[in-house]
């Protein structure tokens, strides 16, 4: 798990997430591996202590997202501005 990177944001369609629970996890999981299920997206907060996030509610549809990506920080090997998803998917109305 990615930690100490600010508003860590993930976009892993179809992909299987490991994570720790903290004590308070409301989802429903089984070994700490979670499937992010198409129209969805895992978020976490950059305060892993104190973070009401995808580790609480699970996926988050698409439909609840306000805002727009256009910038990744993570992995250091693909920094920088983004622009059309692999599978099409756009990250910005531009």
């Amino acid at each position: 798990m990615l930690r100490g990177v600010l508003g860590k944001t993930f976009r892993l369609i179809g992909y299987t997430i490991q994570y720790g629970c903290i004590a308070h996890c409301a989802f429903e999981y089984v070994g700490g591996v979670v499937m992010v299920p198409v129209g969805h997206v895992w978020l976490e907060g950059d305060n892993l202590q104190n973070s009401t996030d995808s580790r609480y509610y699970g996926p988050v549809p698409y439909g609840l997202i306000r805002g727009r990506i256009f910038f990744k920080i993570w992995p250091l090997n693909d920094f920088g501005f983004l622009r059309d998803s692999p599978n099409g998917h756009r990250f910005s109305d531009d």
